[in-house]
């Protein structure tokens, strides 16, 4: 079988080992990928990539790794002049018996339906997929996708032997580090108020804040505590998330009353699988409460803990992931 992963902005090199080694493509699109130059990712993912489609070959399955909403003039008014003539021409120029669409959009939207129209896909993978929202039945949810960062956090997350932080006693704080800022957007309903949450946080002795730091010393920093947060950004499921959950710390993540609310984020779980109910907070006082029952619970908590690494070892493997994708394809 001949396939190949054409991922412009290098947002899933974890793909390469998950579909067996397939070609890895990743052409420009307005600009060079923002963190990796060839020798760099290589440095990184021991493999590398090639910057030419090559539109004579025939394959049987092409893969597609592409921010959607980008083609979108309603969510990019600018972006979109660009990015849909790419995508338009690349599904329709390629030779493949199949191409699927890896979504890795932070929104739970999709485009128009007259702009999906004009792409040639058979299936779309989605990473935030909201069990609230209606889509098109060749739209399946595929939550293990990232948009962003300087490594890709799938791959992080699976090779997480390699870049845990194992600390014996754990700081009992609720540990955060990131950019504190508001989003609104007003086309799509999606509302971030991370700074009306910060007021209450800087004031908390529980909660230990840093400002932002080197990627390697942030990562580390996360195993020293038995706790971290992740607030609400732009996206219901993130980056920070599957970085919290490779250092066997516990995951605490913020619920809103919008759009991207984590509570509709579609899980490929197996009926009774799941992320612990103590695992979101709905406000910051939530937040204190369950930190406080894990804390004067040492069961609990490590009931909580033990949920959350079964969880880990049994969907974050190339495996599970490799026979997911071609169960939603077939």
């Amino acid at each position: 079988m001949l396939n190949v992963i054409i991922d412009p902005y290098i947002h899933c090199p974890y793909l390469y080992y998950t579909l067996d080694k397939c070609e890895y493509t990743s052409p420009i699109v307005n600009n060079t990928p923002r963190y990796y130059s060839k020798e760099s990712f290589k440095n990184k993912y021991d493999f590398c990539y090639t910057t030419n489609i090559d539109y004579e070959k025939k394959y049987d399955i092409c893969f597609i790794v592409f921010p959607l909403l980008d083609i979108d003039p309603r969510h990019e008014p600018t972006r979109h002049r660009s990015t849909f003539p790419f995508l338009k021409k690349l599904t329709q120029s390629i030779r493949a018996d199949k191409i699927i669409i890896f979504d890795n959009h932070d929104y739970a939207y999709v485009p128009e339906k007259k702009l999906l129209e004009d792409l040639k896909f058979n299936f779309i993978l989605k990473r935030n997929f909201h069990c609230n929202f209606s889509y098109d039945n060749r739209i399946k949810p595929f939550h293990f996708l990232d948009c962003c960062g300087k490594i890709d956090s799938i791959f992080l997350l699976i090779n997480r032997q390699k870049y845990k932080n194992i600390t014996e006693e754990k700081n009992n704080k609720i540990w955060f580090s990131g950019s504190i800022y508001n989003h609104n957007d007003n086309i799509f309903n999606c509302y971030t108020s991370r700074k009306k949450i910060y007021k209450f946080i800087k004031k908390s002795k529980k909660i230990r804040f840093v400002s932002n730091m080197q990627h390697a010393e942030y990562l580390k920093n996360i195993g020293n505590y038995k706790y971290a947060l992740s607030l609400m950004g732009c996206s219901s499921w993130g980056t920070r998330h599957f970085e919290i959950l490779v250092q066997d710390t516990v995951l605490f993540s913020q619920r809103c009353d919008t759009t991207p609310d984590p509570k509709n984020h579609v899980f490929p779980f197996e009926e009774g699988d799941s992320f612990s109910e103590f695992n979101f907070f709905d406000s910051y006082e939530d937040l204190i409460k369950k930190y406080d029952i894990l804390e004067n619970d040492l069961e609990k908590y490590r009931e909580v803990l033990k949920n959350q690494k079964l969880v880990i070892e049994k969907y974050y493997n190339y495996t599970n992931i490799k026979n997911y994708i071609f169960k939603l394809i077939s």
